[in-house]
């Protein structure tokens, strides 16, 4: 894998990623949501995943798997659906609002479709054999190219972490061609996020493997890391190992390199869940999206800064840590310096100081009627940021107070998803 800067021009040093554009509208967002379960769906007594109004994007004879999208236009809530050949899991919409690029997770196909009307405009495989969608990808400012993870097939720990290691291509954001291929320097990586100088990424590495010997159902966790990558010359610039080497580093919100926050997660067995659920003294709801036989057991959110020699690690923890169960998407507010994170299975939000990184609100999701909450995305009207559940409904809150704006709220159905996106 060669770094030969083609991406230069498309990463300029100046802040492009979070220029200020004129407002929108109130109520003028659309959302896009994937849908894991179409087949839980049901209309004219066929499900979704074999209807045929819904399968635009499915050519003939194709078994694989399948995700759908719902599209949901705030202004008069119209709900448009479309299913689509792809293990999908994270959508990355380009600045022009036009197209969007659907990431699948351990899948060979990946999809480019059309925002107003969920045409299927694309679709491509890995960059080469030996690996598969890692679930994330990015848009560059300038709309010419997408970079995206890809993970090596699922194989039991060789003993030797670099056979494993993935990567991040660079694709042209039209064609999908791959212009570059570069190591993403760690193992299973998954998110991306691009930072505000336009020329950096943070790819986060689950750092797991299948074990050597079989029987196991838990993760083989290695080597969890979070790696920066310089987009001109497409070397890792910085590698963090996580603090603890039994949870995987899942997601990622990066604005500079002094204001990183990566969510680790950490699966046990379901027989240890009675011993960490021993204290707790409210009921709670379990997560029926959790592999039968695991157990999301609290793991701390890790506040990084890499501006000096030696990267410096926080590990951030509520008191009750039976909060933090299940990090799902993290997000950075530049305008408030905050970081906002959903714990989809502690059934909260929970908003973290840049500066500090100290936890400054907990929000019990719960008990407003938002379960499992999932994805969290800025809204365009740069007031309110939303937040999905993981089977149904979007929560606005206002940026900065972060208070539940209940008549901006949308309920509807999306069959189970981790991501929201909004254009």
């Amino acid at each position: 894998m060669l770094g030969m800067g083609v991406v230069a021009g498309a990463c300029p040093r100046v802040l492009m990623g979070n220029a200020i554009y004129e407002r929108p509208e109130k109520g003028s967002a659309i959302y896009l949501i994937p849908g894991y379960h179409p087949g839980y769906a049901m209309l004219g007594g066929h499900t979704l995943d074999l209807h045929p109004d819904f399968l635009r994007g499915i050519l003939p004879g194709y078994q694989g798997p399948r995700t759908m999208v719902t599209r949901i236009k705030e202004a008069d809530q119209s709900i448009k659906r479309a299913v689509f050949p792809l293990s999908g899991h994270h959508i990355s919409i380009d600045h022009k609002r036009q197209q969007a690029f659907f990431s699948s997770i351990d899948g060979e196909t990946m999809v480019l479709f059309d925002v107003d009307n969920l045409e299927l405009l694309a679709l491509v495989g890995p960059h080469q054999t030996g690996y598969v969608g890692g679930g994330h990808a990015v848009y560059l400012p300038d709309d010419k190219y997408i970079v995206t993870t890809e993970r090596r097939h699922y194989l039991p720990y060789s003993g030797n972490p670099k056979q494993h290691y993935g990567c991040i291509t660079v694709r042209d954001a039209k064609t999908l061609n791959v212009l570059e291929a570069y190591s993403c320097g760690g193992i299973n990586p998954h998110d991306i996020a691009l930072m505000a100088d336009g020329r950096h990424v943070a790819v986060s590495n689950y750092g797991s493997t299948d074990w050597p010997v079989a029987g196991k159902i838990l993760p083989h966790v290695v080597e969890p890391s979070l790696t920066i990558i310089d987009l001109e010359s497409g070397k890792v610039v910085r590698k963090i190992i996580g603090s603890n080497r039994n949870n995987e580093i899942r997601h990622v919100a990066a604005h500079n390199m002094d204001r990183i926050f990566a969510i680790q997660t950490r699966m046990v067995e379901s027989s240890e869940s009675r011993a960490l659920l021993s204290q707790g003294k409210e009921v709670i709801d379990v997560d029926l999206a959790s592999p039968e036989g695991i157990f999301y057991a609290p793991a701390p959110l890790l506040g990084l800064s890499t501006t000096s020699g030696n990267p410096l690690i926080k590990e951030i923890f509520p008191k009750n840590n039976l909060l933090f169960r299940q990090g799902q998407t993290i997000i950075y507010d530049p305008v408030y310096d905050e970081a906002i994170v959903t714990f989809a299975s502690g059934n909260i939000i929970a908003v973290i100081d840049g500066k500090s990184q100290r936890i400054i609100k907990i929000i019990r999701t719960d008990h407003m009627g938002l379960h499992h909450p999932r994805g969290v995305a800025l809204h365009p009207d740069g007031i309110h940021y939303a937040v999905s559940g993981s089977w149904r409904d979007i929560y606005l809150f206002k940026r900065g107070v972060h208070e539940l704006n209940r008549d901006r709220c949308l309920y509807t159905t999306f069959y189970d998803h981790s991501h929201l996106s909004i254009l």
